[in-house]
């Protein structure tokens, strides 16, 4: 198995870190319990239509937004991806990995995402973290989003936005209730990172 250049080595070493932290664990393992558990089966695809047309958006003002990007903030999917998947069904979907971190438990590395499987090859952890303005989705490369752009849509659409602190203290994301996503950005308001997260479905 070969790694997708130093980019990738550096993605997949900072999440199998994280994750070996007991502590981090355990933060995280307590707010995934804050609320139970619901696959989302419906798709969020009526609501962002037109969102990459140039031209269109909220009120009139330029937003070029990938759907599918948008999708996963909003329910928690990336495509056919979400938690609770098997390794199995991944390989299927998407092929072969860019890099693993090891046998499982161990995270897969495809292009920008990131996922996180339990010891039994279950999905626990879905992740886009960007490594600029362009996104590197298994089905392409598509622009990233900014702050002021996606919350504008969670305001014209009713979405929950609110701000969270859910591994640091003054470290602050953004959390949307409904899907239990998690968004950090950049100081320039670019996208940094985009989790949902089940720590629960890990297997000691």
């Amino acid at each position: 198995m070969t790694f997708s250049g130093k980019a990738g080595k550096e993605a997949i070493s900072k999440v199998a870190k994280y994750f070996e932290d007991p502590a981090f664990r355990a933060k995280a393992l307590e707010q995934a319990r804050k609320g139970d558990y619901l696959e989302q089966n419906h798709s969020f695809s009526k609501q962002i239509t037109g969102l990459r047309n140039s031209g269109e958006g909220t009120r009139g003002r330029l937003m070029v937004m990938d759907e599918q990007l948008v999708e996963f903030c909003v329910s928690g999917r990336l495509g056919g991806l979400h938690i609770g998947v098997s390794v199995a069904e991944v390989s299927e979907l998407l092929g072969e990995p860019d890099g693993v971190t090891g046998p499982l438990p161990a995270v897969h590395l495809y292009g920008d995402v990131q996922l996180g499987f339990s010891a039994d090859g279950t999905l626990w952890h879905l992740a886009v973290e960007p490594g600029g303005p362009q996104i590197v989705l298994p089905g392409g490369d598509v622009p990233s989003m900014t702050l002021k752009d996606f919350a504008a849509f969670a305001k014209e659409k009713g979405v929950a936005f609110e701000q969270c602190e859910p591994f640091t203290a003054g470290e602050l994301w953004w959390r949307l209730p409904d899907s239990k996503t998690l968004l950090s950005f950049e100081d320039d308001g670019i996208l940094s990172a985009a989790h949902r997260s089940e720590p629960a479905l890990l297997n000691d």
